[in-house]
């Protein structure tokens, strides 16, 4: 009994301090966004993101989730290609971009529940999937003047992929099923609010402030979707 209680006694040690230092970690990279130049977060966002990945790890009452793993390595993967030349490899931020929304999409999948999918179909949950449409609409609108051909295909594919995400992630939440449905619930809101401001300060108006805006909300959704897969039992898993 005594090394069943050390045992877990250190595990919750474990969580306890990945979870501090990745709140440290966030408050260093807010840091380092607003007062160097943006390339310099390269050295704070792999730390970001693997501590994410650590925190996944270190719970262990759920089967490893594939697509949440490969996903959140393609996102840090990602990130670090959209710091060293977002301007040249646009195309491949993109396209990374649709995987890693993708894999979070199959992720998610299981935690939908069929029986009550038709939640979905509710007046209000339509109308706030249009709004979210016609604001990626408005921006994608405004892209126009900056990409053309290819590349603004690749970007209403990813456009497309992210409303399905966040409709995944509007179905669990209505859906009732879990406890921690407004954890998955944040995570997907400052999922979209993210991208859409990423999109703004690259093209239209960059400023630091939104830099450590992007930041935040991008490693905080992150964490949540890690926190909700690992404390919440998915039903059809």
């Amino acid at each position: 009994m005594f090394v069943i209680n050390k045992s877990l006694k250190s595990s919750w040690c474990i969580k306890k301090a990945l979870n501090i230092s990745f709140y440290i970690l966030l408050i260093i990279g807010a840091v380092i966004a607003f007062t160097l130049e943006r390339h310099k977060q390269i050295y704070i966002i792999p730390l970001l993101g693997f501590n994410i990945l650590a925190i996944y790890f270190s719970h262990k009452q759920y089967k490893l989730n594939v697509f949440f793993v490969a996903a959140l390595i393609t996102a840090i993967i990602t990130d670090i290609v959209s710091l060293l030349a977002f301007s040249k490899f646009h195309n491949i931020v993109v396209f990374l971009t649709s995987l890693y929304i993708t894999g979070f999409t199959l992720t998610l999948k299981k935690y939908v529940s069929q029986s009550k999918f038709a939640n979905f179909l509710k007046i209000y949950v339509l109308i706030s999937i249009i709004l979210i449409a016609y604001v990626l609409y408005m921006i994608l609108s405004y892209l126009m003047n900056f990409i053309t051909g290819n590349s603004m295909l690749i970007t209403l594919l990813c456009a497309f992929l992210l409303v399905v995400l966040v409709s995944t992630i509007a179905i669990i939440y209505l859906s009732n099923t879990y406890k921690n449905g407004p954890i998955i619930l944040t995570s997907g809101m400052l999922l979209f609010f993210q991208i859409a401001l990423s999109t703004i300060n690259q093209y239209l108006y960059p400023h630091r402030l939104f830099s450590v805006l992007i930041l935040l909300t991008h490693f905080m959704s992150l964490y949540f979707l890690a926190k909700f897969i690992v404390e919440t039992k998915p039903i059809n898993g």
